[in-house]
């Protein structure tokens, strides 16, 4: 399902005169599951759809007419180096 989604925001991004809004909504909970993937308590399953979306995201950024939002709730799971 996330290589489908990333597949329509490609074909939308190569539309140069596009300028395209990604909002990914309570982005905490990808800094969740990869910390619970350390301790080794989140299933695999979880893990790869927060791998696959982190890399299609990282794919993302070599398009000028990109770009991704996020929200929070919880900015103490996502770490205090981004607000610094």
């Amino acid at each position: 399902m996330v290589a489908k989604l990333f597949q329509k925001i490609q074909e939308m991004v190569e539309e140069e005169n596009n300028l395209l809004f990604v909002l990914i909504d309570e982005v905490e909970s990808l800094a969740a599951a990869r910390q619970a993937a350390l301790s080794g308590s989140e299933p695999s399953n979880s893990i790869r759809v927060v791998n696959a979306l982190l890399t299609q995201m990282d794919k993302l950024k070599s398009w000028p007419n990109v770009i991704i939002l996020t929200t929070s709730n919880i900015t103490t799971a996502i770490g205090y180096g981004c607000f610094k």
